[in-house]
């Protein structure tokens, strides 16, 4: 027991003061329990993984200490609350990983973890038994650095992109007037590779609510969709791009100005192919921070869109703004199943909003064809989703798509 906190302090010694009292663990109990039987030939596995996705979450401070039972995290600069949120949400990330977020649901279980006393903390030592030494691991490794770890002598996990993979896709944007795809949505997309499972947009972040993990997904998914297009443009091809900025970045001066910094780097010529997305409006944003937010980025897209909850009905905040573009997402309805009343009330009074601020519309996450012939004869122009066409990894130029060539597609996707 000593030792272990003489260790802990040699770690954090020069990072003030160190209150035992607010040490947090994160147990693996609810793993184990789905587990059962399988759970001791597969816990030394559970364990390394845990400890890697644990570790990818810490800053360089921290320290992370492997437990029987789970795991001990000390947070170097973080008071009591605010360890307890940080670990409260690696916990719930954690069991979500193993077990899937429909699992936690159902069992009506988040997560598990607990503060760590003193006393606790000397138990939880003290059922290690004399064969189970402690291991002080440090926090942080090189993503790519997989050799054996000599304090440890475990062999240090490849990077957890194994598990999870990141990337920045392309949605096409069609242009029913045109009849053609005209721009792309820049799109964050998370990857769980061990299960399948696909996010996208915000929900990459996967419970983080902070408006600098806002900020960190917006400027990664700006950084790219600014590099294809000045990439795209150089080489001589026609194409736009649209990034979306969502308001909990906006709305935090410190973000707020570091998303503009960003954004004053594109330079002048490719801000008529340059396009913004608002994100996370609903109808408690007020009209003067809407005002604020559109006018502010006015100087550096040739256009601001705003993407508004399918009930959203406040469309007179957005009066005198600049937003050239409003729109939803549609409700998943698949191939030529009936349109139900509420998508038709949606697609008019998007409509009536749109006539309102002499604005175009777009619908997205399309799926059915009779939504789209619906939303196309009140003259709504700009769509997207799996029913027009698969994102892409790079964005594309601007081609040519009839309405013939989505029939197509809707019929071939209904013969898988």
């Amino acid at each position: 027991m000593n030792e272990v906190i003489s260790a802990l302090k040699e770690r954090l010694k020069g990072r003030g003061h160190i209150d035992l009292g607010q040490f947090q663990i994160i147990n693996l109990d609810l793993v184990r329990l789905k587990t059962g039987e399988r759970w001791s030939a597969i816990r030394d596995k559970i364990f390394s993984i845990s400890e890697h996705f644990i570790e990818k979450r810490l800053d360089s401070g921290d320290v992370l200490v492997r437990c029987s039972e789970g795991f001990l995290v000390v947070f170097a600069e973080l008071d009591l609350e605010a360890a307890c949120r940080r670990v409260e949400q690696i916990s719930t990330e954690l069991n979500c990983f193993f077990l899937g977020d429909e699992i936690l649901r159902s069992l009506r279980i988040r997560s598990r973890s607990e503060r760590v006393s003193t006393a606790r903390l000397a138990e939880i030592m003290a059922a290690r038994g004399a064969h189970d030494s402690p291991e002080v691991a440090a926090p942080t490794r090189p993503a790519n650095d997989n050799r054996h770890n000599r304090e440890t002598g475990r062999i240090t996990p490849i990077d957890y992109a194994f598990r999870l993979k990141e990337s920045i896709v392309f949605r096409p944007v069609w242009d029913s007037r045109h009849q053609a795809v005209t721009t792309q949505f820049a799109t964050p997309r998370l990857t769980e590779t061990l299960t399948g499972r696909i996010y996208f947009g915000y929900e990459a972040l996967r419970g983080g609510d902070k408006s600098q993990d806002y900020f960190e997904l917006d400027r990664r998914t700006t950084d790219e969709g600014l590099r294809q297009l000045a990439e795209g443009v150089g080489n001589g091809r026609h194409l736009s791009v649209c990034v979306p900025v969502h308001t909990r970045t906006l709305l935090t001066r410190a973000t707020r100005l570091q998303f503009f910094n960003l954004l004053a780097t594109l330079p002048e010529y490719l801000r008529r192919y340059f396009f913004i997305r608002i994100d996370g409006i609903d109808s408690g944003t007020p009209a003067s921070t809407i005002q604020d937010m559109c006018r502010t980025l006015h100087p550096f897209a040739a256009s601001t869109l705003a993407r508004l909850p399918a009930n959203y009905r406040h469309f007179e905040r957005f009066a005198g703004c600049g937003v050239t573009v409003i729109g939803c997402d549609l409700p998943d309805h698949r191939f030529n199943e009936a349109i139900s009343p509420s998508v038709v009330e949606t697609i008019e009074r998007f409509e009536r909003g749109a006539a309102l601020l002499k604005a175009a519309t777009y619908f997205a996450e399309l799926q059915s064809l009779r939504v789209l012939k619906r939303a196309m004869s009140g003259g709504n122009r700009f769509f997207t989703g799996n029913l027009i066409a698969d994102e892409t990894e790079l964005p594309a130029s601007a081609y040519p798509h009839q309405l013939s060539d989505i029939r197509q597609r809707a019929a071939a996707r209904r013969m898988q």
